[in-house]
């Protein structure tokens, strides 16, 4: 059976659909994951179809669909990258993370900023988590800065006492992404085992 009026419609369908709101067409395209108010956000972020050119989205179909729906998403301009349907949890896992884990670490840093006194919290993270994100993806962990990576245990220990006293949750975070973080700068040989030991043995005092 051929794919071809499959796909031939829905890209017809995808252009008569610009006179739709574009919140209602996300959902109407039954994107895993996509309910409606993921559906009302992506359309907020993004203003209509023609500004997810460039964007890479997951695909996964069984093959004899497999063309029909990486060329939708060429249609609406985007890079079609398949996904195995065994690998789609740790996929949705890997980007979740990302996305969401990120929002919540920035705006409770935001938050501890506020309680420091600094009066306006997301002009002062913007740059540094632009920075950031930019060698993350360029660098990997050797874009990796700061006092763990520097072996400072001194720095470390001065922040989980100031944590301490503001904020449990934000402690543990703060506990559980220094190890994460001292695990990887090891594995990377940005750190000397006795320096990650040091890291540990403070972060050891704190709870978890």
């Amino acid at each position: 059976m051929s794919t071809a009026p499959a796909a031939t419609n829905t890209i017809a369908a995808i252009d008569a659909s610009k006179a739709i709101p574009f919140r209602r067409v996300l959902f109407g395209l039954n994107i895993p994951d996509v309910g409606w108010v993921t559906a009302q956000n992506l359309a907020r972020h993004f203003g209509d179809v023609d500004r997810l050119a460039g964007i890479s989205f997951g695909v996964t179909a069984p093959e004899p669909l497999r063309l029909a729906a990486e060329a939708l998403v060429i249609e609406m301009g985007g890079e079609p990258v398949f996904i195995e349907e065994a690998s789609r949890g740790l996929y949705h896992a890997a980007l979740a993370s990302a996305a969401n884990h990120l929002v919540t670490l920035v705006v409770q840093a935001a938050e501890l900023l506020g309680v420091a006194g600094v009066p306006d919290p997301a002009r002062m993270l913007a740059p540094l988590l632009s920075a950031a994100l930019d060698n993350a993806l360029r660098l990997g962990d050797a874009g990796l800065t700061g006092p763990v990576a520097r072996a400072d245990a001194d720095t470390v220990a001065g922040h989980l006492d100031a944590l301490r006293e503001v904020s449990p949750e934000a402690l543990r975070a703060y506990v559980a992404l220094a190890r994460l973080t001292a695990d990887r700068a090891l594995a990377a040989g940005i750190l000397d085992p006795p320096a990650a030991q040091r890291l540990l043995d403070v972060l050891a005092g704190a709870p978890r």
